[in-house]
This record gives structure tokens, C-alpha cells and sequence, in this order.
């Protein structure tokens, strides 16, 4: 990583290339539930009940944002599968988070995009 800082334009042009590449996996994704994929992402083997603290947002929208990540969302249903859910082997309450190897893939494409329109800028 470069020790140089981003100008403003530059961060301006990483988020906005980060969030389209988010809105074309769900087209109205708010916030949190981005922010919950790249905590994730970020902090692997994140316990799902600290999520709310990280993304600054209810349990239940926590909850929902995890499941709608998830192998299996909160219908039971397939879900987009970047995410895993795994119960906590010290604490059958808990449920430790980390990325699929699908939302590896699509992260590792997304920062891709974005040091591509960066390298545009240059």
C-alpha cells in the first residue's frame, strides 16, 4: 500500500466505484448492509451479535443484513452466499461470520474496479 493519501476526488472516486459495484448485487442496498458484508470481510470470525456495535444499527437490522449475506437467508431460502454462519464451538449461542469464498471473489473484483478507476484518474 502507498504511503500517499488520497485526495478527495481520488476517495470520492473509490466509494462511488465500491457502492455501484454494491447496488448491482441489490439495487436499493442501504448502508448497513454493505457495511456488514466489509466488516465481515475485514474482521473474519466477527461474532454476529457485535455487528450492530460495528455498523452502528439495530440487532434486528443486524440480523437481517447477515441472513440477506448468508448461505441461507431468513426465509430459509438460498441466499447471495458471501457470507457463512458458523455456531461458536465455546458458545452454542453465538455465530461466528466470515466471507464465502464467493464474497471473497466478489470483494477482491470490487477493489479491482476500484484501483482500475483510480488508475484512470492518474
Amino acid at each position: 500500500m502507498s504511503d500517499k493519501a488520497l485526495t478527495s476526488d481520488e476517495l470520492l472516486t473509490a466509494l462511488v466505484t465500491a457502492m455501484t459495484a454494491l447496488r448491482e448485487v441489490e439495487g436499493d442496498m442501504n448502508l448497513s448492509k454493505a457495511q456488514t458484508l466489509l466488516h465481515v470481510y475485514l474482521q473474519p470470525g466477527i461474532a454476529q451479535m457485535d455487528v450492530p456495535t460495528v455498523v452502528d444499527t439495530s440487532n434486528p437490522a443486524a440480523t437481517r443484513n447477515v441472513q440477506d449475506w448468508a448461505l441461507l437467508n431468513r426465509k430459509s431460502q438460498p441466499g447471495r452466499g458471501f457470507i457463512r454462519q458458523v455456531q461458536d464451538p465455546e458458545n452454542r449461542k453465538r455465530y461466528l461470520l466470515s466471507p464465502t469464498s464467493k464474497g471473497q471473489d466478489f470483494l477482491r473484483k470490487m477493489t479491482a474496479r476500484v484501483n482500475e478507476a483510480l488508475s484512470k484518474r492518474a
